[in-house]
């Protein structure tokens, strides 16, 4: 009865919040100016009804189940139901959802079984040493039992891999060898045969993550913040695996083991929380009552099984495509999509913009390929968060009206550069924006949009002119990218930084030696990257009697890297002084510069220091 009744009340909140961004949604498509709804439709006092049946269902439970459910403060929760005869009136969506979503989440944490006590258990143990005692063992053969286990051979091992990851089908020859290397590196073990997932990137699972309204943020830190912490849980309890590391220490890459994933993946579709059509799943659980909210879709020649049915893809909040495409194809997708919250379709290439995105005025997220200019109607969407563009164009043009867009949090452009409209000179202050990558620097000054991103973290900015600017007002400036147009015809005369820089990338510039002077002093800097930049003066250093790297410059750099730097010489050997330093990175740079970097090396080796790291590509 419990499982039933978690079901009847996750089915209720769900009916519920689709009945009101229905109504959302089609307001915003007849009126697209209007800032505010107010909604009471018939369908959602059916909803409360439910809820409140349900309700009363678990009070019975309260009062007659165990005494650890009738000691629960979640009575408390139970008779604060609303009455289902009192007309209710929707007004300010969010909070009511908030409200909604905080009950039915109590509600469901109080179903527990004595079951879920070993869960419970490891959850709670994993990551932290403990002592394990086991009592009334009368023979050790369980103990025995335990530990023997078969281990399999290169052969067996090589069967189990290449059916895990190829299926029916046979490993093609030039993965072969490769593949074998992989299996015998596993020892014969079968857990470790199987493969670990698809990789995916921290930034963008936090962002999806944003756009789905998974998170809340107590005031204190941002919504971002709050999925970086709740991602650390995952890994600190092995849940999640981290697989790449930025060159300031924080996760970049995330993977699952694949027997993880299919446990997930089948539990998600039983709830209704995601289906995915790949290799191994691609079928439509039966029942016409199965409305997923999400839909994975891994190869592109399954699309045509997803949208076989657009009462199947009418409740879809998330729409994520994993290969190539045509927009012939998913153009009966779109039409199907109108409650989408997260639109992921980055690998698939429009040649022109697809219009029919426009009319999915829920968007929280959209990520797509597109090789025209953006139009001016995508100011339609007025809840999008996260823009994402890849475009083979030099320069993609950028509407004025995104500035008008007051949910914008990132603008990134892939494989092109923004071009803003240059007729932009509203005032409209983007405090939600903290993200946006490669824009010409001079457009940024001449329309002020300097002004108007007071909590900008991420920063990527390009010129054909010298930089001149002043950054020091944008106090939350974190990641800062500077480049020129062309190789390093671009000099610095000014670029002052807030102090809140931690990671700086300079590309393709002149740099002049009392300008490195100000990169060291940055108090809170832990990564420089320099990459195809010249020096004047070729050695990393003015004079003898001017040292700008030691001991008393970067007082958090972590990480160094230098990329094509042709002209350098040396490093100068105060960089080994920075007591926080841990990788030196040198790409394509001249055999005197690697010899300089492994020379601090050793230096800090005979000063006891064995922790700094020269990576040499």
């Amino acid at each position: 009865m419990t499982e039933s009744l978690m079901t009847q009340i996750r089915d209720a909140a769900l009916k519920a919040e689709d009945i009101i961004e229905s109504h959302t949604v089609d307001q915003r498509l007849s009126k697209p100016g209007a800032q505010s709804c107010v909604i009471s439709p018939p369908d959602l006092q059916e909803v409360i009804q439910e809820l409140d049946s349900a309700m009363d269902k678990l009070q019975g439970i309260l009062e007659h189940g165990s005494d650890g459910m009738r000691n629960s403060s979640f009575s408390d929760a139970v008779s604060s139901s609303p009455d289902p005869t009192s007309k209710n009136t929707v007004v300010g969506l969010d909070e009511d959802l908030i409200k909604l979503k905080d009950r039915l989440t109590s509600l469901e944490n109080k179903l527990q079984k004595n079951s879920q006590l070993a869960v419970t258990l490891y959850q709670s143990l994993t990551g932290k040493r403990y002592l394990v005692v086991l009592d009334d063992m009368w023979s050790t053969k369980a103990w025995d039992d335990y530990h023997q286990m078969h281990l399999l051979d290169k052969f067996e091992s090589w069967n189990l891999l290449q059916q895990k990851v190829f299926g029916e089908d046979n490993c093609p020859p030039e993965f072969e060898k490769i593949g074998r290397s992989i299996a015998s590196d596993c020892g014969g073990l079968p857990l470790a045969i199987h493969v670990i997932d698809h990789e995916i990137l921290a930034s963008k699972l936090i962002r999806k993550w944003v756009a789905e309204g998974f998170l809340k943020s107590n005031g204190d830190k941002s919504l971002e913040e709050r999925a970086e912490e709740n991602l650390k849980v995952l890994v600190d309890r092995n849940l999640l695996m981290v697989r790449e590391r930025k060159s300031n220490g924080k996760a970049k890459n995330y993977s699952i083991h694949d027997l993880l994933r299919d446990l997930c993946v089948k539990k998600a579709a039983q709830d209704k929380f995601l289906h995915v059509k790949n290799r191994q799943v691609h079928n439509v659980p039966e029942g016409s009552s199965y409305f997923p909210r999400r839909v994975s879709v891994h190869q592109s020649y399954r699309i045509t099984d997803v949208y076989g049915s657009t009462e199947f893809m009418s409740l879809v909040r998330s729409f994520l495509c994993i290969g190539l495409a045509s927009r012939v194809i998913l153009s009966p997708v779109f039409s199907a999509l109108r409650l989408l919250r997260v639109l992921d379709v980055l690998h698939i290439e429009f040649h022109q913009f697809p219009t029919e995105i426009l009319g999915l005025v829920n968007l929280h997220y959209l990520a797509f390929s597109c090789n025209s200019d953006l139009p001016s109607a995508i100011s339609r969407l007025w809840n999008l968060q996260t823009l994402i563009v890849r475009s083979s164009l030099l320069y993609m043009y950028l509407p004025s009206e995104i500035w008008e867009m007051p949910e914008l949090r990132h603008i990134k452009f892939k494989k092109t550069r923004i071009n803003i409209d240059d007729a932009y000179r509203k005032k409209n202050v983007q405090r939600k924006l903290q993200t946006i990558s490669c824009t010409t620097l001079d457009q940024l000054i001449d329309c002020n949009l300097l002004g108007n991103i007071p909590n900008i973290k991420n920063l990527g900015i390009h010129s054909a002119n010298t930089i001149h600017v002043d950054l020091s007002h944008l106090h939350r400036l974190e990641i800062l990218k500077c480049s020129a147009r062309k190789w390093s015809r671009t000099s610095i005369s000014k670029l002052n930084f807030p102090p809140s820089i931690r990671k700086l990338t300079l590309s393709k510039l002149s740099l002049h030696w009392s300008y490195m002077t100000n990169v060291g002093a940055l108090s809170n800097l832990e990564v420089l990257k320099i990459r195809k930049c010249t020096f004047k003066g070729q050695e990393m250093q003015p004079r003898d009697d001017e040292e700008w790297a030691d001991e008393t410059h970067f007082p958090r750099l972590r990480h160094l890297l230098i990329q094509g730097c042709s002209a350098l010489e040396e490093i100068p050997s105060g960089i080994g002084e920075i007591p926080t330093l841990e990788i030196i990175e040198l790409d394509e740079c001249s055999p005197s510069v690697v010899a300089s970097a492994k020379q601090i090396q050793e230096d800090q080796r005979e000063y006891g220091n064995d922790g700094l790291e020269v990576h040499i590509r």
